[in-house]
């Protein structure tokens, strides 16, 4: 007499669901930290071009009114404080304009963007600096 079988057997269904598993899981979490590195990467070329935008901006003003920002030093020692603003960003993410004086002739313009990132409880930051040295004088720098 001939048996015929219809079905799977449970070990067979525990074998296929376990090479399933083995398989499947590090393939799905390959996936998910793709696509979320993906979005942070965006962010941080979006913040770039945010921040390129107003370096770029804020660089076009004459060495002299951006000079007038920085307050300059009262005495040598003192250091001077820099001039700081908020500028207006995208909806999401929040930028920052700092004038410093490096040294008499050479201001430092810095534009630091910050958004938050979804389960995340430090806010993401990228910053893009410009040097503007006043066009007649000259600077010399000793390298280390």
């Amino acid at each position: 007499m001939e048996v015929r079988r219809h079905g799977l057997a449970l070990t067979e269904v525990l074998i296929v669901s376990l090479v399933l598993a083995v398989v499947g899981i590090p393939v799905l979490s390959l996936l998910f930290t793709g696509s979320r590195e993906g979005a942070l990467s965006e962010d941080f070329m979006f913040a770039e071009v945010i921040a390129s935008r107003f370096v770029e901006e804020w660089g076009r003003f004459p060495f002299a009114k951006l000079d007038d920002l920085v307050p300059h030093k009262v005495k040598a020692e003192d250091p001077s404080r820099p001039h700081s603003e908020k500028l207006t960003a995208p909806e999401g993410f929040t930028a920052e304009l700092t004038v410093n004086r490096v040294r008499d002739g050479l201001l430092a313009l810095e534009v630091t963007v910050s958004w938050q990132v979804p389960r995340e409880r430090v806010p993401r930051r990228f910053a893009l600096m410009l040097f503007r040295a006043k066009p007649d004088i000259a600077l010399e720098a000793a390298w280390k």
